[in-house]
């Protein structure tokens, strides 16, 4: 074979990878129905943790569109006593039906329907931070955590 059948083949090759990888993707992200039924959920859970304690410092409620994303962040004084209210958002979680799935680099991790919550303390006690995400990775991190 020549080395322009060669090229070819590995540009033929490189289309027909690219192209399963654009499918898979789209079958994994999930749909803008599912994102929009997920992020009322996640605004009401995060609804009730603002209620639960500490002066919001900043909260971003998705403002930031996306295709296939939805998020929730908030960030709160604790004024010292960032681990009992961590405690008390936690157990705000937990009451809302979400399920806990360890920890991360973020913090404590829970799941609720393919969505992911993590909530974080710093280390001098006086802040704590709540992310609330659902994308895939989130759908396959909460199957995981389903079959552990």
């Amino acid at each position: 074979m020549s080395t322009r059948t060669w090229t070819q083949l590995a540009v033929v090759a490189a289309v027909i990878f690219v192209i399963v990888s654009f499918i898979r993707s789209c079958n994994s992200a999930p749909a803008q129905d599912q994102l929009f039924g997920t992020l009322s959920m996640l605004r009401a859970d995060m609804d009730q943790i603002v209620h639960t304690g500490g002066r919001v410092i900043s909260y971003d409620n998705n403002s930031k569109t996306t295709f296939s994303r939805v998020y929730l962040l908030l960030t709160a004084d604790a004024g010292g006593r960032a681990r009992e209210l961590s405690a008390k958002y936690q157990d705000s979680l937990l009451s809302r039906g979400w399920t806990p799935a360890g920890s991360s680099i973020d913090g404590l991790r829970f799941c609720k329907q393919g969505a992911t919550a993590s909530v974080r303390a710093s280390q001098d006690e006086q802040r704590i931070a709540v992310g609330m995400v659902f994308d895939a990775a989130s759908i396959s991190t909460c199957r995981r955590h389903a079959v552990n």
